[in-house]
Formats: structure tokens, C-alpha cells, sequence
């Protein structure tokens, strides 16, 4: 199920589950997007994740990072209080490490975020 949330703080607290997500997964395929200088290679790789990470996970909820990444987002929300977005997640994942440009368009970074994410699943 796909749904676009109004704020960060929103993809956590309207889930359509009565217990929530038991799983959270964040993406960001911008550069250099945040205060602190953040950039697409500081998410673990997806090939490091154990095989069995998504086992036990019966509502994972996938965030990809908008144009200007989860950091901007973030600074945008100001319900939410922490400083670095790697925090709100189980996982923070980079699915791209070195990609060379600036931004991945968000049809790419979802194609090549899912694939990777789909032999845990």
C-alpha cells in the first residue's frame, strides 16, 4: 500500500495499523541535502542486512527521502525534535553508495531501492 503522508512526523503517526509499523526503513538518495552535510553514502548498504532482517515484520513501512532528502524534510517538521533523520528509523539504507550526482530521480530510486529490498522480503 502506497500513501503520501503531510509531514515526516505524519508517516509514523497515521498508519493504517492499529499497532503501528513494527519495521521502519528510511531512504536518501540526495547529496550533501542536510545541515550536517549528509550524503546518499552514510545509509548502510542493503547487502549488509542480515538475511533474516524482515522476518519477524508483518507492516514494514518504507520513507524515500524527498528532492532535497529525509534531512530537509525533517528541518521542515517541527513537531519533531531530533537532529538526524537515521534516528526515526530501524534502518537507514543507501541503496546507491558513491552514485556520482547530486540527486536520483525518485522513479529510479524507488525501482532500485525495491529490487534490492525484495530477496528479505
Amino acid at each position: 500500500r502506497t500513501r503520501l503522508a503531510g509531514s515526516l512526523a505524519a508517516v509514523f503517526s497515521e498508519s493504517p495499523y492499529a499497532d503501528g509499523y513494527d519495521f521502519t526503513v528510511g531512504y536518501d538518495f540526495s547529496r550533501g541535502s542536510g545541515s550536517s552535510g549528509e550524503t546518499a553514502d552514510c545509509g548502510q548498504r542493503v547487502a549488509q542486512l542480515p538475511e533474516d532482517t524482515f522476518d519477524q515484520c508483518e507492516h514494514l513501512l518504507v520513507v524515500f527521502g524527498g528532492l532535497s532528502g529525509l534531512a530537509a524534510c525533517l528541518k521542515a517538521d517541527t513537531s519533531l525534535t531530533v537532529q538526524d533523520p537515521a534516528t526515526l528509523f530501524d534502518r537507514y539504507l543507501t541503496a546507491c553508495p558513491a552514485q556520482g550526482s547530486r540527486t536520483v530521480r525518485a522513479e529510479e530510486a524507488i525501482l532500485i531501492s525495491m529490487s534490492l529490498l525484495s530477496p528479505l522480503l
